[in-house]
């Protein structure tokens, strides 16, 4: 790992989150990485089990709520600053091709066990 990639999540974690809210006005619904602090992470993560892992320290040190751990959310997102921000994101791949938590490796094994 590159010395670009030791970002300090602890300070992320207390300056580098914002907060949502929802439409009604009422109290912040959640927190989510700042945009600098998502293209930081993203960018200098080798994969997206690196980049999910460092969500989860983030995560860990988050005194009161939390962010969401869904990797489909942060790719998405991703997918929106490239395509439709004209910023050059790169493509993360989880190692071992597939999400880990993702249900696509189950499904496509009761697929061919029904077949």
């Amino acid at each position: 790992m590159s010395s670009k990639n030791n970002i300090n999540l602890t300070v992320i974690a207390r300056d580098g989150l914002e907060h949502t809210y929802n439409y009604s006005g009422a109290s912040p619904a959640t927190r989510r990485i700042t945009k600098m602090n998502f293209v930081k992470l993203w960018q200098t993560s080798t994969s997206m089990n690196e980049f999910m892992s460092r969500v989860r320290k983030i995560n860990e040190l988050i005194n009161c709520g939390s962010i969401t751990e869904k990797s489909h959310t942060y790719v998405r997102r991703a997918e929106i600053f490239r395509n439709k921000r004209n910023i050059p994101m790169k493509y993360l791949k989880w190692e071992g091709g597939e999400d880990p938590n993702g249900e696509w490796a189950k499904i496509r094994a009761f697929a061919e066990e029904l077949a």
